[in-house]
């Protein structure tokens, strides 16, 4: 009968400090299988259970969609972020998470987003293409989007969303350990932080929580770069209008100097979904906005 050696129980553990999902982790087991008496994976997975040196959980998020993650460690341990990175390897931290990261907010998330790029036929750019005022308020007079893709942990919830595929423009990676979020690990940056919350402003605390980011971010935040990021991401609707007015509001104003420079207002927008027509209106930037989001006296 086969059985594990000491050596083999005292090095597993580094090999998952992490929470994995299968395909790594069969990567490791497939390499581990060699060295061991064992034939099969599941009787190694089986002892390597016994000595408690892998723990093995499953999870079904909100959506229906299933995962397995595995860790050396028990699932009262496992750090939310690295839970984060084992679901998607290749996805990176976004929304209220990357506000955290870069200070804009001390309320300290329980919720984490992570995002993952999606290359869509529909969403290829479509050249020349004029929207009406109609289409845009039928559209935002809805509730946004909001991805059921969520898993529920002890310690907290993790929220997957999904990105066009835009080449990941504007996320950066984590070169030494800051805050919560792993060192190696990927983040959406400073700017792309701050126009992914006013593209999505539930995802982000609301629209007001978002005017306080770009003023605690005033000082820092590189107008060059929102442009270069903004114009890269091709959006459909025209979300500077958006951007001009909250950066306007939030003190910006370099960004709000570049935006009213390189673009001109074709159609009336609103800076969150749920809009309405009696919302208050500005007229420099051709937006909507909620009473009581900007001073109207």
């Amino acid at each position: 009968m086969a059985r594990l050696n000491k050596d083999i129980i005292n090095n597993f553990p580094a090999l998952v400090r992490k929470p994995l999902r299968d395909k790594e982790f069969s990567v490791i087991m497939d390499e581990l299988l060699e060295t061991t008496s064992f034939i099969y994976e599941s009787s190694l997975k089986k002892a390597l259970k016994k000595e408690e040196v892998l723990y093995e959980e499953d999870f079904t998020a909100e959506n229906g969609q299933k995962i397995t993650l595995y860790c050396s460690t028990p699932i009262e341990e496992w750090d939310l972020y690295d839970i984060g990175i084992g679901i998607l390897p290749k996805g990176y931290f976004c929304n209220l998470s990357a506000i955290f990261y870069h200070g804009l907010t001390n309320q300290v998330p329980t919720t984490i987003y992570t995002g993952i790029e999606e290359y869509r036929e529909k969403d290829r750019p479509k050249k020349s293409v004029q929207l009406s005022d109609h289409a845009i308020f039928s559209a935002f007079a809805k509730p946004p989007r909001a991805t059921k893709h969520i898993y529920t942990f002890p310690n907290g919830r993790i929220v997957i969303t999904k990105k066009v595929a835009r080449g990941n423009i504007g996320i950066k990676t984590v070169r030494s350990k800051r805050g919560l979020i792993p060192k190696g690990a990927k983040v959406a940056g400073l700017e792309r932080s701050l126009i992914d919350a006013v593209i999505n402003p539930h995802y982000n605390g609301g629209i007001k929580a978002v005017v306080e980011y770009f003023q605690a971010a005033a000082q820092r935040v590189d107008a060059k770069i929102v442009m270069k990021v903004y114009e890269k991401l091709r959006l459909q609707y025209p979300y500077w209008q958006a951007l001009g007015f909250i950066s306007e509001l939030g003190g910006c104003s370099d960004i709000s100097v570049a935006l009213q420079r390189n673009y001109k207002p074709k159609n009336i927008f609103y800076v969150d979904h749920m809009a309405k027509t009696n919302w208050a209106f500005n007229k420099k930037w051709q937006v909507y906005y909620p009473r009581g989001l900007k001073d109207e006296n």
